[in-house]
């Protein structure tokens, strides 16, 4: 077993690091917010980074519910100092489009991906102007792979945020770099 392998399975077992770098080089492994384990290889022109989902489900894994609690609890606090100074944002004084508004989080739909190979253009997002996505699934080890290519930024600082997913699996990704990110789905069941 490699050692980098060996560090992973280290690491998952313990549940101890949420971000990982390994020196010397410019990869790094972490665990998301949904609990999937990722190995990301930055390069020149982008990244490629291999997502492995939980073995654990939501419900027998603790960590993500003390994790999940925790994010709730500092939630309740922000919004109750909100609520204090009515800067809290509801269905009646929300606006369209502001970054502090209680919807803001809900995703604009990209792409629909339902068809390997198929590119599939997007150009209204925050911060690139051109997205294409694609992905496939090989065939021998039934694993996903979705490319982001994010060219024509709108600024120096800005990023594009997706959420990328079926009924059965999520992923968040942040893209702030212009290039292709390869995106590859490990350890996944025939519905997800």
């Amino acid at each position: 077993m490699s050692s980098i392998l060996k560090q992973i399975t280290v690491f998952t077992l313990l549940g101890l690091a949420s971000t990982y770098q390994i020196a010397g080089s410019n990869q790094e492994i972490r665990r998301n917010k949904f609990g999937a384990m990722e190995v990301i290889d930055y390069t020149e022109t982008g990244m490629k980074k291999t997502i492995m989902k939980p073995f654990k489900s939501f419900e027998k894994d603790y960590i993500r519910q003390t994790e999940f609690i925790k994010e709730a609890q500092d939630q309740i606090q922000v919004n109750t100092e909100k609520a204090a100074t009515n800067s809290l944002y509801t269905c009646d004084n929300r606006e369209a489009g502001d970054k502090d508004s209680s919807a803001y989080f809900i995703p604009l739909f990209a792409a629909d991906l339902t068809k390997p190979n198929e590119v599939v253009t997007f150009t209204e997002g925050q911060c690139f102007q051109n997205i294409k996505f694609s992905y496939l699934q090989d065939p021998t080890t039934k694993d996903v792979v979705v490319t982001i290519d994010a060219s024509k930024p709108k600024s120096l600082m800005c990023k594009d945020w997706f959420l990328i997913g079926n009924t059965d699996f999520q992923h968040t990704e942040t893209i702030t770099d212009k290039g292709t990110h390869t995106l590859t789905f490990t350890n996944l069941n025939s519905d997800e």
